[in-house]
């Protein structure tokens, strides 16, 4: 058999003409299954007939859509004589859908319709959408990177602005679609100008420094009956304000006070101290932990940094003496010192207190004995790659930076906490 030659009305690959072009791959696809001259000459047949209706009826500039076109093969295969199982497997759609376009062709057949008006779409009917583009593109404008931009005061502009009314339903979703998702700001510190100098001048003497071998150092406190964390979260069904159980929250609470320091090489034991952290104590913690710091780090190991923030028992001049003496390297606090004030974002150890605070909060203690217990066993089971894996990301982060900053003459505080958090 020779083969079939291209028709003489089908544009080129190259051709101007895209509705030919598109159409053109189906027919030969379609003309590739037949197997004789004559099943060749009425699938040409009936391309002709579809070409011409879905040429002068759709709407497109680029002619029929791929699953016009998709039609167009079912109805030429059904007509050539294959099964409705074979058409699926060919035309590689779904066998309801070939089921569901035969019977279609069927009725059109026997109501008297032109051969292949089935193939398209019925003429649809409809309100005309209230979000426009333009209504579209006011609010991404009057939202993105906004505050106080809630649903209801997105409603509100919308129906001042264009008088039309819109759900709030619909708008959020709307600002999905053009990838706008809610999220609530991030507390940070309020710094003064000379802070920001400071955290600039941290940052660029620490880009190069081995985050691995650093041990970083606070102290915190935890209640005994803290207040709710999250008054969203806590939420009553009820058919009356009466039949909603009060909440007891006690004015003062028991509280447990600690000291700890987390590496990336190993942690301290987590010491509990009573009463306000003066000078005199906080020196008497760090002469306990200084057997953790040899067995982190080791005796003889000269390499590591001790780092605490800017507190009043951490900058006295007794307390850098002290580390002077018993640590090979530390970061010295107060007026003179190298650590930002204002600054705990810098410390990841109090994303270590914010972790074990959420445990506790899991399983409440009732007693301070079990507080106490509680907190010992949450510390000691802290994941050891914890601190290890911010650390790996710390040093990624300076050290991609480090052109930038150097490059750099105003620093804002968003950067320097993408740079040094953890």
């Amino acid at each position: 058999m020779r083969d079939f030659p291209r028709p003489a009305s089908t544009a080129s690959p190259g051709s101007a003409n895209p509705v030919l072009h598109r159409f053109d791959h189906s027919t030969i696809f379609v003309c590739q299954m037949a197997h004789s001259l004559g099943a060749r000459k009425h699938l040409l047949k009936t391309r002709g007939n579809l070409l011409s209706i879905l040429v002068t009826n759709h709407g497109s500039p680029l002619g029929p859509t791929t699953r016009h076109v998709t039609r167009t093969k079912i109805k030429a295969l059904w007509e050539q004589g294959a099964t409705q199982r074979g058409i699926a497997k060919t035309v590689g759609c779904g066998l309801a859908t070939v089921a569901r376009w035969v019977h279609k062709f069927k009725e059109a057949e026997g109501a008297g319709l032109p051969d292949n008006t089935a193939v398209l779409d019925k003429p649809r009917s409809g309100a005309r959408p209230k979000l426009t583009k333009a209504i579209g593109k006011a609010i991404v404008k009057f939202t993105e990177g906004k505050r106080n931009r809630h649903l209801s005061a997105i409603r509100v502009h919308v129906q001042r602005r264009f008088g039309v009314t819109l759900t709030s339903k619909r708008i959020g979703q709307h600002l999905w679609e053009e990838g706008l998702k809610p999220f609530r700001p991030q507390k940070q510190p309020l710094l003064l100008p000379q802070q920001k100098k400071k955290r600039v001048k941290f940052a660029k003497k620490h880009l190069r420094h081995d985050w691995h071998m650093t041990l970083f150092t606070d102290e915190s406190e935890f209640l005994l009956h803290p207040k709710t964390t999250n008054k969203k979260n806590d939420v009553v069904w009820a058919r009356r304000r009466e039949d909603v159980p009060p909440l007891e929250v006690k004015q003062y609470s028991a509280k447990v006070r600690v000291w700890g320091g987390v590496s990336a090489q190993g942690n301290t034991r987590l010491l509990l101290y009573s009463g306000d952290l003066t000078g005199a104590k906080y020196r008497a913690l760090l002469k306990r932990a200084k057997p953790d710091f040899n067995k982190i780090f080791g005796s003889t190991n000269r390499n590591w940094t001790f780092v605490h923030d800017g507190a009043s028992p951490h900058k006295a001049q007794a307390t850098n003496e002290w580390l002077a003496e018993n640590v090979p390297n530390h970061v010295e606090s107060g007026p003179h010192g190298e650590w930002p004030a204002n600054s705990p974002d810098l410390n990841p150890i109090e994303q270590v207190w914010g972790y074990m605070k959420n445990e506790l909060e899991r399983n409440k203690p009732r007693s301070i004995h079990t507080l106490k217990r509680r907190i010992q066993q949450i510390w000691a089971n802290i994941d050891e790659d914890f601190v290890q894996k911010q650390a790996d990301d710390m040093e990624s982060v300076s050290s991609q930076s480090l052109s930038l900053v150097q490059s750099s003459q105003q620093i804002n505080y968003w950067f320097w906490l993408q740079l040094l958090q953890f």
